[in-house]
């Protein structure tokens, strides 16, 4: 029993450990991949390698690592000289079991294993287990090879021990398609099952390994693209969060010189403010002592001027002196105590002025990132009279720029491209019925249809069908349209006019959808825009003010000023827009210069740009799918800007 127990080890450790698992053999010419697993050379350039070229990856049946095909096909793989070895001195062992046979006694070489014996046998009772009938049942399992035959069959048997039903002596061989699959043996082939459509389990084993394979190929392939998938998933993943970072990064960046702007001034204001009230302090405390001084000396003279006069008046040369004395004390004390009585609300006036809106940061002390340089300047050709003027300018979701122009007797659409001002198209509009050079504006809310107007009158134009419809009462009796705007994600027409403070909503086909009153008092509308990036309207009324209100509920969320000008009348706001970064842009005039100031979307400044002094329009566009800044005179000449 020791003996089996041995042999029991090294049929373990033959399975276990020496074994192929794609034959499930003892391993033949082991070759290993480079995840270190080892096969049969044959199964590796029969079954993985088949079909694919040198060069191609496989993936391990093991562990699904991948490894590239040699030129020389799996003869070039590394072979294993250590496991070779032992499996050369496993097969030697095998040749020489020897010992005393479990079923007559003797000793010698142990060839077999009777499973229903439960012991080794010799040469001897493995050829009696050939003969009587009783004992040709028995498995025996080859201490040679570990596996199980009949000693009864010359030829090889599959790899099932699986006895026939109806023959219980007999193996089944065979399947019978016709009787449902049914496992047949011999005696069945020829006898019930003659004339059936039958299969041999060797055929259906060898087609169901096939099979496997081609689905092994299978899921190989798409562990691969899976495995593709996470890694572009990952980097997604990566690359988001580096964005985010940068944009955290960002955003305390801008916050951080903000508050230090904010703070530097502060603390300039504080500064300017010690110095007044300790130049003032210093010139009162002064100014008091002087009129202590005089105090005293004005009590002193009125106390010796009562006691003259309660005397009894003596008519005589030294009262006459002394009289003339005290008068000339009252002159010289009456004209001190004038000279140096403080005027109050002189003082306040001169020296302690304090303006709130210098509490903004002044434009030049924050160092921003986010500088937006000059980079082209065109003109369109399209203004030639020095009366006429481009009132109205828009960007189209296809990033060409939507003009509108004012004449004499008509009004002229053009759209150009951003980049370089070239007409794409055309359109003139008579408006004889109206004063000349009548303001007009555009804007486009579909691909091929153009909304135009001026005054009251409002005119859908299809540039595909070159028809016009015309729309009247679109604002109030006597009221004149001041801007147009669009807001391309709840697909709206925006119309300000001059009769009251409010925007009407309009759909596409100018239906009217709702009046939005906004909160802000102001003198009117000058320039309105959609910033979808705050969820906003940008408004400017052309007088003093620029603001954002909220596009659903028209409350003021934010005010955009001019910190460098001393009071709010001295800059007026021609133009506004914002960018996808939530940037505000508030085009300024005064005196005959213009600049461009960036805001936070709460309304902090953080950079200033100087402009042409004729700019009177400005929008964002896309130019080489970068956002810039395009800024127009009104007769026809443009400027862009791009951020470094």
């Amino acid at each position: 029993m020791a003996e089996l127990g041995s042999l029991q080890v090294l049929k373990n450790i033959k399975e276990r450990s020496l074994q192929c698992p794609i034959c499930l053999e003892l391993l033949k010419d082991p070759r290993a991949l480079s995840c270190l697993h080892r096969f049969c050379c044959e199964c590796l350039q029969n079954i993985c390698f088949k079909g694919k070229s040198a060069g191609t990856p496989i993936s391990c049946p093991i562990c699904r690592k991948q490894t590239e095909i040699p030129s020389g096909g799996a003869k070039e793989l590394q072979s294993d000289f250590l496991l070779r070895d032992i499996l050369e001195k496993i097969q030697v062992t095998d040749d020489t079991v020897s010992g005393q046979c479990g079923s007559c006694s003797s000793k010698g070489k142990l060839l077999k294993f009777c499973k229903t014996c439960q012991c080794v046998i010799c040469d001897g009772c493995v050829a009696q287990h050939a003969k009587m009938k009783a004992l040709q049942s028995h498995p025996l399992e080859s201490l040679e090879y570990g596996h199980t035959v009949r000693p009864s069959d010359s030829h090889q048997e599959p790899q099932t021990s699986t006895k026939c039903v109806v023959h219980r002596e007999e193996t089944v061989y065979y399947q019978c398609k016709d009787c449902g699959d049914k496992l047949i043996c011999n005696t069945c082939l020829n006898t019930s099952h003659k004339d059936h459509d039958i299969v041999s389990i060797n055929e259906i084993s060898e087609a169901i390994r096939n099979e496997i394979v081609s689905q092994l190929d299978i899921l190989s392939k798409m562990i691969t693209d899976h495995q593709t998938i996470v890694k572009s998933v990952q980097m997604k993943k990566k690359d988001v969060q580096l964005k985010a970072d940068e944009g955290k990064q960002s955003i305390e960046l801008v916050s951080k010189e903000a508050i230090e702007a904010i703070h530097n001034q502060s603390k300039c204001l504080l500064d300017e403010m010690a110095d007044k009230e300790e130049l003032l302090v210093n010139s009162l405390s002064r100014m008091e002592e002087i009129l202590a001084k005089n105090l005293e000396r004005s009590a002193d003279l009125r106390k010796k001027i009562s006691k003259f006069l309660s005397q009894k008046a003596s008519h005589n040369a030294h009262s006459i002196s002394v009289g003339r004395m005290y008068v000339k004390d009252l002159g010289s004390i009456t004209q001190l105590m004038t000279k140096y009585c403080p005027d109050v609300d002189r003082i306040k006036k001169s020296h302690l002025q304090f303006h709130p809106s210098r509490t903004t940061p002044q434009i030049g002390t924050i160092q921003s990132s986010n500088m937006w340089k000059s980079q082209n300047t065109w003109d369109v050709g399209l203004v030639h009279d020095p009366k006429e003027a481009i009132s109205g300018m828009m960007t189209l979701p296809s990033g060409k720029l939507l003009l509108a122009i004012s004449r004499a007797v008509q009004s002229t659409y053009a759209i150009i491209s951003a980049k370089d001002g070239s007409v794409g198209w055309r359109k003139n509009f008579s408006i004889q019925n109206f004063p000349p050079y009548t303001p007009c504006y555009a804007v486009s809310l579909e691909k091929n249809a153009v909304i135009m107007a001026w005054r009251h009158v409002v005119t859908r134009y299809n540039m595909t069908s070159n028809k016009s419809s015309s729309y009247g009462k679109k604002v109030p009796a006597g009221a004149v349209i001041k801007c147009l705007a669009t807001d391309y994600s709840d697909e709206r027409v925006l119309i300000a006019h001059s009769a009251a403070n409010e925007i009407c909503l309009f759909d596409g086909e100018l239906n009217e959808a709702r009046e939005m009153m906004v909160s802000e008092s102001c003198n009117g509308f000058q320039n309105i825009v959609v910033h979808n990036a705050t969820k906003t309207y940008l408004v400017c009324d052309g007088h003093s003010k620029a603001f954002a209100v909220d596009k659903y509920s028209g409350k003021t969320v934010a005010y955009f000023t001019d910190p460098s000008a001393q009071k709010v009348s001295e800059s007026k706001p021609n133009a506004i827009c914002g960018t996808n970064d939530c940037s505000v842009f508030v085009l300024w005039s005064s005196c005959g210069s213009s600049w461009v100031i960036q805001y936070l979307p709460s309304g902090i400044p953080v950079s200033r740009i100087k402009v042409d002094n004729e700019a009177k329009l400005m929008v964002i566009a896309l130019i080489n799918d970068r956002e810039c800044l395009v800024i127009c005179s009104g007769k026809g000449k443009f400027f862009t800007y791009m951020q470094n």
